[in-house]
């Protein structure tokens, strides 16, 4: 496949006919008329493409959400939205920040919802997509991180700039210990094996102490039969993205990439609004959970694996992106469980099977929607 097969096969020209979740919510969240839509979305996606070109931005997959009628996210949004909750809401690699918009419209407090992404360039203009952007320049908060928040008409979005596989990064620092709800989506077929374990286990440590009924859901690309993405390699998709690429990150058509992104400076912005409620609730909780300290070494884990029928890459060879069955998510969760003393009982359900031709994933791969359950 050359240069000009992979472009065509990330970039779509024209949006997308099943797009009306989104042009509702411009629509009601963002007053944006019905008539502006398309070019206000073109406009839009322009600028994003000009900043990170990955298949995401090209084929417009920045435009879906996960569906209402989806039991998880309606379990979500009973629990953020009950008078006397507790709960707390991450969306995990947020990109422009879409499913926080949704579930805002869908009446959740802003107070608690936040979303973090390693890219600062798209969750700027996610404001621009959702036109509720701050009317003056506002000061930085802290300097453990890049700290963003916006204010529309009482509404906002909260944002941390952070790299999960950075264990030196201090934006990870502001989200130890403060959820009980994480949404991730187009985000585990990103990763390795040993990838995604190390990632699960920092999840573990952003839950607040004493939770005992955290849900993490979302929706990725899984298969029938769990295997590693045949063709796509850690740090082989210089053609996929004309930003920096880390060589321990894995590029991907349904999410952004998460390499660094330069674009920003160090002073950012924190809207202290009383409105748009403050951020400092959550730096001012101590960097390490009650997770934290009862994190067990990584064991030899022959025993769980033992239960599957796929095979487990080495730590040598985990170059490949894993893509999952639940057999597989189950066990990851299991794995996870054993270091950070939890238990986890994870469902799939499988949607349509992806007819585009998506770059690097092989045939047979399915859009799926989970849920991991703490049960511990």
């Amino acid at each position: 496949m050359d240069i000009f097969d992979m472009y065509r096969l990330i970039y779509q020209e024209d949006l997308p006919q099943d797009i009306a979740p989104m042009t509702g919510l411009l629509q009601r969240y963002s007053h944006l008329p019905s008539d502006q839509i398309e070019s206000h979305l073109h406009s839009i996606r322009d600028k994003a493409w000009s900043s990170i070109r990955t298949p995401c931005i090209g084929r417009w997959r920045f435009l879906y959400g996960m569906p209402a009628s989806d039991p998880r996210y309606k379990l979500a949004v009973q629990r953020l939205k009950s008078a006397f909750s507790r709960d707390c809401l991450l969306d995990l690699g947020c990109g422009m920040g879409q499913a926080l918009r949704q579930l805002a419209d869908d009446g959740v407090p802003i107070s608690r919802l936040l979303g973090t992404d390693v890219h600062p360039s798209m969750i700027d203009i996610g404001f621009d997509l959702f036109l509720d952007r701050a009317d003056e320049p506002i000061s930085a908060l802290s300097p453990l991180a890049r700290v963003f928040s916006r204010r529309r008409l009482g509404l906002g979005s909260r944002f941390v700039v952070a790299d999960l596989l950075d264990d030196c990064d201090s934006g990870l620092k502001l989200l130890s210990g403060h959820f009980s709800i994480i949404h991730a989506s187009n985000f585990w077929h990103m990763f390795t094996w040993y990838q995604q374990i190390e990632i699960a286990v920092r999840l573990v440590t952003m839950i607040k102490p004493g939770t005992q009924n955290a849900l993490i859901y979302g929706r990725h690309i899984g298969r029938k039969e769990a295997d590693p993405v045949p063709d796509f390699h850690s740090g082989d998709n210089s053609h996929m993205n004309s930003s920096n690429n880390d060589d321990h990150r894995l590029n991907d058509p349904y999410e952004f990439s998460l390499s660094h992104d330069n674009s920003f400076d160090e002073h950012d912005h924190h809207d202290p609004s009383p409105r748009s409620p403050s951020i400092s609730s959550i730096s001012s909780i101590s960097s390490t959970s009650s997770f934290d300290s009862e994190v067990a070494p990584f064991s030899d884990t022959s025993s769980l694996a033992s239960s599957v029928s796929f095979s487990l890459p080495s730590e040598t060879d985990d170059k490949r992106a894993f893509l999952h069955d639940q057999k597989s998510f189950q066990l990851l969760w299991d794995i996870v469980g054993e270091r950070t003393l939890t238990r986890w009982r994870v469902e799939v359900d499988f949607q349509s099977k992806t007819t585009a031709d998506l770059p690097g994933f092989g045939e047979d791969v399915y859009v799926v929607h989970y849920g991991v359950h703490q049960i511990r």
